[in-house]
């Protein structure tokens, strides 16, 4: 672009010229508003004008004079599903140094690892318009989350991380709980099939002891068991902010169910609790329903593709009558007899089969 920036091209000929990065055809494109095409016009590119040397990313039509102050450029941009991999997050981590307005980014399903992951860190530690960043079934494992962990300690933008289905492990969650402490910020983690087994469990129970911003954790399609369910009693019992906590297909049985209703008869914030897809029995939802008779603020408990007969789901209907804000309790495809669903119907229809 340098030899366009001289004034026979800017002042006499009128010629502005753009350089810009188009990753759907992957060229780079140098033009001016004389370039015409239908097929290509409106593509999604990241930009740079010779007017202020700002990183853009626009669907302006190329037609268009490129120093228009009427530009409307990108403020979310979703590249799912492509193989951009870790040395083409380097550019886009290049383009987002310089970058003042987008505040969503979706990287998802691109086979990005701890290396890309790198490259995204270095420049969202100062970056401070970012509030969305999701990189769900990529390759980012435990030195992934370590970088990730860094920018929660430093960003004080970003509001929603998405990781989910990844192969972050124990190690790599210690980090982020680390980070979670002392975050204020984030309001969204999802963590959902990764390789969370019981002490990762605990390094996040931990965390949300102090925390005082997130309000959705989701945890789904991990290994936290049992034994890793029993670390967030106290944390339920103490943290104020979490109303959305999702625990689906975390093979939690009835153990982990008691220690949940001893969390919830103290819990005050809590509004959603999802535990799809579990090994839950009648005796942890009769446990679960004695604790709704003392909870006055979770509207939503998912128990669907459980182990729940009629006995559990029994207490559960005879728990609502005491309890004035469950809107619905979700049981569909537990072991409850079919001749018995419709006696339990008209206990409460609060109960979905």
């Amino acid at each position: 672009m340098v030899p366009f920036r001289t004034y026979f091209w800017l002042d006499d000929k009128r010629w502005f010229v753009t350089c810009a990065y188009v990753p759907k055809a992957c060229a780079i494109w140098l033009h001016t508003a004389s370039i015409r095409d239908s097929g290509i016009e409106r593509l999604m590119r990241c930009e740079v004008s010779w007017i202020d040397k700002q990183c853009r990313l626009t669907q302006r039509s190329i037609d268009e004079m490129v120093d228009n102050t009427d530009d409307m450029t990108l403020t979310t941009i979703n590249l799912y599903h492509n193989r951009i991999g870790d040395r083409g997050v380097q550019y886009f981590a290049d383009a987002l140094r310089y970058n003042t307005i987008l505040t969503t980014f979706g990287l998802y399903h691109n086979q990005i690892g701890d290396r890309g992951a790198q490259h995204l860190i270095d420049v969202l530690r100062q970056n401070t318009t970012l509030n969305t960043l999701s990189l769900h079934h990529n390759h980012i494992g435990d030195k992934g989350a370590q970088y990730f962990a860094d920018v929660l300690l430093h960003n004080k933008t970003l509001s929603i991380l998405n990781l989910n289905d990844n192969q972050i492990g124990d190690k790599g969650i210690q980090h982020l709980a680390d980070s979670l402490r002392q975050n204020t910020t984030l309001t969204s983690l999802n963590l959902d099939k990764n390789l969370i087994g019981p002490q990762g469990a605990k390094y996040l129970a931990n965390s949300l002891q102090q925390n005082k911003t997130l309000i959705t954790l989701s945890l789904c399609h991990n290994h936290i068991g049992d034994s890793g369910v029993q670390y967030f009693t106290d944390a339920l019992r103490h943290n104020k902010t979490l109303v959305i906590i999702n625990l689906d297909k975390n093979l939690i049985g009835d153990q982990g169910a008691k220690r949940l209703a001893d969390a919830l008869r103290h819990n005050t914030t809590l509004i959603t609790l999802s535990l799809n897809e579990n090994q839950i029995e009648d005796e942890g939802a009769k446990r679960l329903a004695d604790a709704l008779r003392h909870n006055t603020t979770l509207t939503i408990l998912n128990l669907k593709d459980n182990q729940i007969g009629h006995q559990g789901a029994k207490r559960l209907a005879e728990a609502l009558r005491a309890n004035t804000t469950l809107k619905e309790i979700q049981l569909w495809n537990n072991t409850i007899l079919s001749s018995m669903l419709d006696q339990l119907k008209k206990l409460d229809n609060r109960l979905k089969f």
